[in-house]
């Protein structure tokens, strides 16, 4: 029985997986920059079913906030459509450093009647991507040479990784001798993380993989 439970399980994932494969947001973060206050992102629904779309923004805590105005922050999105979700700045943020928020998304997919009485499922997906504000103090310098001010050092068991610009570092991986290290996620302006390194694998190429504005990839590496 056990093992019917894990196939059924099984199945029920990767039928939502695929379900979902059709619904999804232009971009993997928005970054607000260049003294604009607004931004936007697309929501794509690929699929014939219809969605409700719910949108909201947490702050860097992921506690909500008003600091930021999504319009329309519910809407419908019928079948294989898209909609454009615009983001608003509505407070004074800091100009000498960026700011970090998470967008989240959730897609509601409808329910045709004649499937009320069945035994059927349905999931709710809620995406969520990260808005940085940028100020057009910082608008000199391109990320990606932003990338090559961070500082690797290394001191026992411990890496550390010193952040000594005005921007968030956005991490994917991070890996020594191709065996991955445990990935804070991102780095905040002018701060640092510790990172415990394994105890038998602490000497030799260190791997750091940052992500820049469109999502792409930045591969690094470093003797230690």
């Amino acid at each position: 029985m056990k093992h019917i439970k894990l196939i059924i399980i099984m199945i029920f994932i990767s039928l939502s997986q695929f379900s979902y494969a059709g619904i999804l947001l232009g971009s993997t973060r928005v970054v607000i920059e260049n003294g604009r206050n607004e931004g936007s992102v697309n929501v794509h629904n690929r699929e014939d079913n219809n969605y409700l779309i719910q949108s909201w923004v947490l702050d860097k805590s992921e506690v909500p906030t008003d600091d930021i105005a999504l319009t329309p922050p519910l809407f419908k999105l019928n079948a294989n459509t898209s909609n454009a979700l615009r983001i608003v700045i509505t407070k004074d943020l800091p100009q000498d450093r960026e700011t970090l928020y998470w967008l989240n998304v959730k897609f509601i997919p409808s329910v045709k009647k004649s499937n009320l009485d069945n035994n059927s499922l349905s999931f709710a997906l809620n995406n969520r991507i990260k808005i940085i504000y940028r100020p057009e103090s910082l608008s000199g310098e391109s990320i990606n040479q932003v990338f090559e001010k961070i500082i690797i050092q290394k001191s026992g068991n411990v890496l550390k990784i010193k952040n000594p610009t005005k921007y968030f570092i956005n991490i994917s991986e991070i890996s020594i001798n191709k065996k991955n290290i445990k990935n804070p996620g991102y780095i905040e302006p002018e701060t640092e993380v510790s990172l415990d390194l394994p105890k038998n694998n602490k000497n030799g190429n260190l791997e750091y993989i940052f992500i820049d504005d469109l999502g792409k990839l930045n591969t690094f590496s470093v003797i230690i």
